[in-house]
C-alpha cells in the first residue's frame, strides 16, 4: 500500500474502513456549506468512498487520506486531497 509520512503528517490512500472519517468529514457543516451543498446519507458517503477506493485500484493514484499527527501518533483529524 501506498504511504507518505511526515513529521507531521500522515497520507494513504483511502479503504474500506474509512466509511465513518469520510462521512464525518463529508457532513462537517463547513464542508457541506463551501463544498458540498447538502448533508450527505451514509450511504452516498459510502458510494463517494467507493468511487475513491476503485480510482486508486484502477489508475494507481488518486486522493489521500490525511491524518495530523498528535505526539507522534495519528489522531482523527483528515483530510482528503488530490
Amino acid at each position: 500500500m501506498h504511504m507518505l509520512e511526515t513529521p507531521r503528517l500522515i497520507l494513504r490512500p483511502p479503504s474500506d474502513s474509512d466509511e465513518l472519517l469520510v462521512h464525518g468529514l463529508h457532513s462537517d457543516p463547513f464542508v457541506v456549506n463551501a463544498v458540498i451543498g447538502f448533508y450527505p446519507t451514509i450511504e452516498q458517503s459510502k458510494a463517494e468512498l467507493l468511487q475513491f477506493i476503485n480510482h486508486w485500484q484502477r489508475n494507481g493514484f488518486g486522493l489521500w487520506m490525511v491524518f495530523v499527527k498528535d505526539g507522534g501518533q495519528a489522531r482523527n483529524s483528515l483530510a482528503i486531497v488530490d
